[in-house]
């Protein structure tokens, strides 16, 4: 019995070392970067505020308009000037409707910004400025985290602190801890991708819950749309409109089937809003290879291609009737 139970050791032991040795390459590899994280990082250290554009304009009267969104919005991964803001404000600023006039664009998207941030951010913005349109790039997780608009206080916008980041659930707790290890992290995320790009949810996965609270009209989802009526109603008061771009996985397009229901789901609700009007980026990459406009094969965010195609479906929309502002 004594020679079993030193052999369950040694096995135990051994495996016990070949973790924590995985644990140190992993990091290594991370602090030598050789996936290019550390980019994103520097990025995602942004100010709030320096990523507005503005245009001089020769003649009187401007265009303005209010960006919303998380970090596919804020531009991980991407140079400053392939960002959302600044090819949309390039865009409307050359078109022939601005003919002279100034073009600003507000910024105030947020990595990692949920329904609740998004909503607190807009009302912070339409308190104090005036927009000829309102902006905001949806994210089908935007429903995780806390929805509470009581939650986080009113320093949210002054320091940047961030909603969606807290758990809400035994689940986020579970991903917090198992995810405190580098090594799990790699591997969880490596199983995940393959997964998906297999067109195959891991059941209990952060996604699969995600389209189940759609699917079934779930609590977070049921919240998620009374926000989105609370911010159609700010919007209309405000005289301005908002426009709703459903954001794909952009290294997943080929797996469209996995988000349909959910992104026409989201869609609906604008049969109870007044102001506000939908883009679904599934119709507007359907047919398009990952390949084009992903990032990387593990990262869901856009490149700069797919920026500036959905730059384009944007100035398009804002648009569609004629020139705004003149």
């Amino acid at each position: 019995m004594s020679t079993f139970n030193f052999r369950i050791f040694d096995i135990a032991l051994f495996l016990l070392g070949i973790v924590v040795l995985g644990e140190v390459i992993v990091r290594i590899d991370e602090i030598w970067d050789r996936d290019g994280l550390k980019d994103v990082v520097a990025l995602e250290a942004r100010t709030r505020f320096d990523n507005d554009y503005r245009s001089d304009g020769s003649k009187e009267g401007s265009l303005s308009v209010l960006v919303l969104g998380d970090s596919y919005v804020f531009g991980a991964g991407l140079k400053r000037e392939d960002t959302l803001v600044q090819v949309l404000g390039q865009k409307l600023e050359h078109h022939s409707c601005s003919d002279g006039r100034s073009v600003h664009l507000s910024d105030r998207s947020m990595p990692s910004a949920n329904l609740a941030d998004v909503s607190r951010l807009l009302t912070a913005a339409l308190d104090s400025a005036e927009y000829d349109q309102v902006v905001y790039g949806y994210n089908i997780n935007d429903i995780e985290g806390s929805l509470n608009l009581k939650n986080g206080g009113d320093d949210l916008i002054e320091s940047g602190a961030k909603m969606g980041n807290k758990p809400s659930n035994v689940i986020d707790w579970v991903y917090n801890i198992v995810y405190a290890s580098h090594l799990a992290h790699r591997v969880l995320h490596g199983l995940h991708s393959w997964l998906n790009h297999q067109g195959i949810l891991l059941p209990m996965s952060k996604a699969y819950l995600t389209n189940k609270w759609y699917e079934e009209n779930g609590d977070p989802w049921r919240k998620g749309k009374e926000l989105i009526i609370e911010m159609d109603a700010k919007v209309g008061d405000s005289g301005s409109s908002l426009v709703i771009f459903t954001m794909p996985f952009f290294n997943l397009l080929e797996q469209e089937n996995l988000f349909r229901r959910v992104d026409d789901e989201i869609i609906s609700t604008r049969n109870e809003l007044r102001n506000t009007a939908f883009l679904s980026g599934w119709d507007a990459f359907g047919g398009y290879s990952s390949d084009a406009f992903q990032i990387s094969r593990q990262d869901s965010h856009p490149n700069a291609d797919a920026v500036e195609l959905i730059a384009d479906q944007l100035m398009r929309f804002i648009f569609r009737n004629g020139c705004l502002s003149q």
